[in-house]
């Protein structure tokens, strides 16, 4: 019973690290082709988060998926992601909107931040708005980044490989036991 426990978690780890080397792979070719822009899959982006200025609703650490959103659709209220003007990503929540001359400029404010923000976003400098936010996950891609990190998924890979050819080998030799018992028996 418990190996098949072990067996489930073990095929749980691969199936994850598939998806995410897939979507690594994939993320990575677009970032090559678009440099300077945040990679995309279906209008979806994700971010990390390691600034506290959005607690409790975004901590650091958090993976943040945000939907590719117009500029008008955006709500009082709504988490949005911008470029800053040091060209870095923020998060932030929307606290106004203007229209200066047929152009949209939002007011926005940590929920972290004391005070009144003076945080002006203009309407070209919009990624998008939070859809989700994945708790801790963003440590661990930062990680996989590193090359401890690279040298724990293939360690992690490799043992699962040795793990499934050890387990396989094994059980041919059980059945293999069983059918000489059966045939002593049955004789």
């Amino acid at each position: 019973m418990v190996g098949r426990i072990l067996k489930f978690c073990l095929y749980i780890i691969v199936f994850a690290l598939i998806i995410t080397a897939f979507l690594s792979f994939f993320t990575t070719i677009q970032a090559m082709l678009y440099p300077g822009q945040i990679p995309s899959i279906q209008g979806y982006k994700t971010v990390t988060n390691f600034s506290d200025k959005m607690n409790p609703a975004i901590r650091s650490g958090d993976l943040v998926i945000i939907k590719e959103i117009a500029a008008k659709n955006v709500l009082v209220g709504d988490i949005i992601v911008y470029k800053s003007e040091q060209n870095k990503t923020s998060i932030k929540r929307v606290t106004g909107i203007q229209n200066l001359k047929g152009s949209l400029i939002f007011s926005t404010k940590g929920d972290a931040e004391k005070g009144v923000s003076l945080n002006l976003v203009k309407y070209d400098k919009l990624l998008g708005k939070m859809f989700y936010s994945i708790p801790f996950v963003a440590f661990l891609v930062y990680f996989w980044t590193t090359i401890p990190g690279i040298i724990s998924i293939v360690f992690i890979v490799i043992v699962c490989i040795v793990s499934s050819a050890t387990n396989s080998r094994a059980r041919k030799r059980i059945n293999l036991r069983r059918a000489k018992l059966k045939e002593k028996v049955l004789g």
